[in-house]
């Protein structure tokens, strides 16, 4: 399968001092790393001034998008998503953001943006114990403002994290289960304000199951 080939001793001494050049020939002292080593100490021998390489950068960003995405996946097995939609979610939740994309994520973006006007109505009716910062209400408000709007809101031509979206959704659902029901109690009309916004919510994840098939189906 492979030719055999002989150097000759210019061409060896060409290939040491290449590597040597590129401090492969230095010793490695692994041991001495300090244990708050990141990545992002590691520099270029053409960097001095400690820039991280714009292909450390990139594989780094590589790497956390598809840590996350493996988080959101393991995070829908736990929510008990139809393993269907985790499948199809494994094999098309990350893609580039464009009109098709965004055309077939707009029942969603609408969805939410009524619980967005729920979450709003909730807030000014709610007492003030039960919206406060680190309350199950502010969480799943966070929730939806940092990390489902965000992705919704996704500039053309940028990577949208589908399982990200879809677990987002669901994290709100979840910590909007728990308003009325932990810590500070609410009287039934704000507790079926709460439920209409569960409502809405569940909406919108039966519209992604609906646009995650549809990305398949193309």
């Amino acid at each position: 399968m492979y030719k055999n080939f002989n150097l000759t001793d210019q061409e060896r001494q060409q290939i040491m001092e290449m590597h040597e050049s590129h401090g492969y020939k230095k010793p490695i002292n692994e041991q001495h790393q300090p244990s708050n080593f990141k990545e992002e100490q590691m520099v270029d021998d053409e960097n001095p001034e400690g820039d991280v390489s714009e292909q450390g950068f990139l594989g780094r960003i590589l790497g956390n998008t598809a840590k996350k995405a493996s988080t959101a996946l393991d995070n829908l097995a736990r929510y008990n998503v139809n393993p269907g939609i985790i499948s199809l979610l494994s094999k098309y939740g990350t893609m580039v953001m464009n009109d098709s994309v965004k055309a077939a994520l707009k029942n969603v973006e609408t969805e939410i943006m009524i619980v967005m006007n729920d979450m709003k109505r909730l807030k000014a009716s709610l007492p003030a114990e039960a919206t406060k910062s680190g309350s199950s209400f502010s969480v799943a408000d966070s929730f939806l403002q940092y990390e489902v709007l965000r992705d919704l809101k996704i500039p053309k031509g940028q990577t949208i994290d589908l399982g990200g979206l879809y677990d987002g959704i669901l994290k709100a659902n979840s910590r909007l289960s728990e308003v009325g029901r932990i810590g500070v109690k609410i009287s039934p009309d704000q507790m079926k304000m709460v439920q209409n916004a569960r409502v809405n919510l569940q909406d919108a994840m039966k519209h992604m199951d609906s646009a995650i098939a549809g990305f398949a189906r193309k």
